[in-house]
């Protein structure tokens, strides 16, 4: 759970969300919200394919291991099927600065063997290669 700590006070600021046992340990980044203001917004063709890209790395995402997310990640990681990939958020937003891509809102997962929903919230940094798209920061909290 992402959380913040100020003298004695604690606060949770983002939505929990899933990472292996493994990954427990690592330290999450976080991105103000006022940062993505002065970004160019994202419509049309290159949305699409960029919603296409983002959806098919999740499910990828989802399925697997960290080895073998390495061709879509620069920093790879995977939940190994502890969830499904659903959707994406309406309110996911697309951004574009300095020739790469930003998205940013909410995604569902299915919890595995079960029928409930795990919604976290992420930041992906994307840029574009000859092909296709490559993910170079998946973020799971925006603070």
């Amino acid at each position: 759970i992402p959380y913040e700590q100020k003298d004695e006070n604690i606060r949770v600021i983002g939505l929990p969300f899933i990472t292996p046992a493994e990954m427990n340990n690592q330290q999450m980044n976080a991105l103000k919200l006022s940062d993505l203001e002065s970004m160019e917004n994202i419509q049309g063709d290159e949305k699409e394919k960029l919603t296409a890209f983002i959806q098919d790395f999740l499910t990828k995402y989802a399925e697997n291991n960290s080895e073998d997310m390495r061709y879509m990640m620069k920093s790879p990681e995977g939940l190994k099927g502890l969830v499904t990939f659903k959707e994406l958020s309406d309110d996911f937003e697309f951004k574009k600065s300095n020739g790469k891509y930003l998205a940013t809102g909410t995604v569902t997962f299915l919890i595995a063997g079960t029928t409930l929903e795990q919604k976290e919230t992420v930041k992906l940094t994307i840029s574009k290669t000859e092909k296709n798209y490559f993910i170079d920061e998946m973020v799971h909290f925006l603070k």
